[in-house]
């Protein structure tokens, strides 16, 4: 009976909870067989429900692009990619500045 139990609880805690057996097994009322059985368990339901719920679909994604890229305006994005670039040469300036010795292409190596 005890045995029909613990397997339940497994199949229900795997079912059911959102937290990894793993982040909270000194709260489960499980050995360490019981508990590798609720952890396999448990990942093999997120795989699931990861695989189910994962649909994506290109023509969504075109449609979502176009709505977006639809108001903008070229100049716009010139402007957006310019100052992304701008502030990303401007910190590693920053750093070279910082340093004794400053950076060299091997840094990036």
């Amino acid at each position: 009976m005890f045995d029909t139990i613990k397997q339940q609880y497994i199949s229900l805690y795997a079912e059911h909870s959102t937290v990894s057996p793993e982040a909270v097994k000194k709260s489960l009322p499980l050995n360490e067989t019981e508990l590798e059985q609720v952890t396999i368990e448990w990942y093999k339901i997120q795989l699931e429900r990861l695989r189910r719920d994962k649909t994506f679909q290109p023509d969504m994604l075109d449609a979502d692009l176009h709505e977006i890229a639809g108001e903008t305006l070229m100049s716009d994005f010139s402007d957006t990619t310019r100052s992304i670039r701008d502030d990303a040469q401007q910190e590693l300036e920053e750093d070279r500045d910082n340093s004794e010795e400053g950076w060299s292409l091997d840094d990036w190596e």
